[in-house]
């Protein structure tokens, strides 16, 4: 909870911030939680820096956490494409593949 407010304060203050932005819907989407504002946040991320692995990758979570298995897919083999050499990556795209949608 107070990782939560804290990001939202700091969003609010910097709402450009693609790093607060990414860290905020990141927070979010591996807890579960407040998934309709994840997406916001991750999407404005993904706007302000799109072709940075790491903030496609927090998309594709979100659009997991979400039931979305197709667009998490297609989120992170663009963003292994970008960073062919990052093993998190590799490792997402895989648990986005073939693990279980959460449960709703």
């Amino acid at each position: 909870r107070q990782s939560y407010q804290a990001y939202g304060q700091w969003n609010q203050a910097y709402p450009e911030s693609g790093l607060l932005n990414n860290d905020y819907a990141w927070l979010m989407a591996r807890c579960g939680r407040h998934l309709d504002q994840a997406m916001v946040h991750a999407k404005k991320a993904v706007e302000i820096a799109p072709d940075n692995g790491s903030y496609l990758d927090t998309l594709a979570e979100v659009y997991f956490q979400q039931g979305d298995r197709e667009s998490a897919v297609d989120l992170s083999r663009r963003a292994v494409h970008l960073r062919p050499d990052s093993e998190t990556l590799r490792a997402q795209l895989d648990r986005f593949q073939n693990d279980a949608l959460p449960s709703s």
